[in-house]
């Protein structure tokens, strides 16, 4: 499922094909959700947009949706979607031409259709979660605006993939150095540098949490890391900043397996595994 945020509105975008859309309009949604179906014609910028941009992205869904039994659950929970109501459209996305926008939006016309979602809740608030790439101008040689080198890795860094010793940590890695036959990690100076604040500066590193809920649920995972002695590092938040807004000091968890991080943390939590090699 897609969504896209277009002047406080937000569309979601769902599948065509007759079993998907059938889910979509019997399955039980979230509570307090409200979906009319609109149109393209209805998202502003849909002709103008580079529509093509996002096609790898949803490609790389795709190709993990194709490899996936087809009675297997998908997110978003509560739809009724099955990574079977993706199959046919991925394999028609996988053929897509790259760069080609008029393709893109064609197909996506085509294989999709555009729902308005509305928060029925008196005190409704919308959320929305933003990615983007900064692309930078750079020069191979200091001059002018360029005065701030970028460092090749450092000759004693290691970096060790930990899902070649537990597949449970597939995916996840660690980096450190070497002292006395043990990895020491180095994370702990580099959180020390990071700068705390006003996320608004591009000079800042870590903002405040999205609102008080948020803070509270994951200040909770961090003080049961510390009772149970699994907190190695916490950073000291700046009077400013913990005296406003929802900011939480970033820290240093070591984890022992997948059981201790019952779901994903967005906030600024570092989760690290050891092992004796």
């Amino acid at each position: 499922m897609i969504t896209a945020m277009r002047h406080g509105w937000q569309f979601v975008l769902c599948l065509t094909a007759l079993l998907a859309i059938a889910s979509c309009e019997t399955a039980d949604k979230p509570s307090g959700l409200k979906l009319t179906p609109t149109s393209f014609a209805d998202l502003a910028g849909w002709q103008d947009d580079n529509v093509s941009a996002f096609l790898p992205a949803l490609q790389r869904s795709c190709a993990l949706h194709l490899r996936r039994p087809a009675d297997r659950p998908v997110k978003p929970a509560g739809f009724g979607l099955t990574a079977g109501h993706w199959h046919d459209v991925c394999t028609r996305l996988m053929d897509l031409p790259a760069g080609d926008d008029q393709a893109a939006r064609q197909a996506i016309e085509t294989w999709f259709t555009v729902w308005r979602a509305e928060d029925t809740a008196e005190d409704a608030k919308g959320v929305a979660t933003g990615y983007y790439e900064p692309q930078l101008r750079g020069a191979l040689n200091r001059f002018g605006p360029y005065q701030t080198p970028l460092y090749k890795t450092p000759p004693e860094l290691v970096t060790v993939n930990l899902g070649d010793f537990s597949d449970e940590l597939k995916g996840k890695k660690i980096t450190g150095r070497v002292e006395k036959g043990r990895l020491v990690s180095m994370l702990k100076g580099a959180m020390d540098e990071l700068a705390i604040g006003d996320p608004w500066p591009i000079s800042t590193d870590v903002g405040p949490l999205i609102d008080a809920q948020a803070r509270e649920d994951i200040a909770a995972h961090v003080e049961t890391a510390r009772a149970e002695g699994r907190l190695l590092h916490e950073c000291r938040l700046p009077a400013q900043a913990a005296a406003s807004g929802h900011f939480l000091a970033p820290t240093l968890i070591k984890v022992r397996g997948i059981a201790d991080i019952e779901r994903e943390v967005f906030g600024p939590v570092l989760h690290v595994a050891t092992f004796e090699a």
